[in-house]
């Protein structure tokens, strides 16, 4: 931690946890709309409903998602972020 500041750790906890987040809420998009796609269709494999998508998303509905969960990624990272830049570089090692 010689000759590291304050901003410098604090970037690569940041940098670490948005990486972190970023990726599983890739593989939870993907996993959960195969598992929703699996389940509807062993559900509805026959019945009269087996040609109408169960769960229809728009584009904007989408995005509108994924914004959120972008906030909440920035929101859940920077307010634990807030702690680390009241203690030293060392102190910050040396917790984890």
């Amino acid at each position: 931690s010689l000759g590291f500041s304050n901003g410098d750790v604090l970037k690569m906890y940041a940098i670490e946890h948005g990486l972190i987040t970023i990726i599983s809420m890739i593989i939870g998009f993907i996993g959960g709309y195969i598992v929703i796609q699996n389940i509807t269709s062993m559900v509805f494999e026959n019945t009269i409903y087996s040609d109408v998508a169960l769960i229809s998303i728009s584009s904007q509905e989408a995005l509108i998602i994924l914004g959120l969960s972008i906030g909440l990624l920035l929101l859940t990272s920077v307010l634990p972020l807030y702690k680390l830049l009241r203690m030293t570089p060392i102190n910050i090692i040396n917790k984890e």
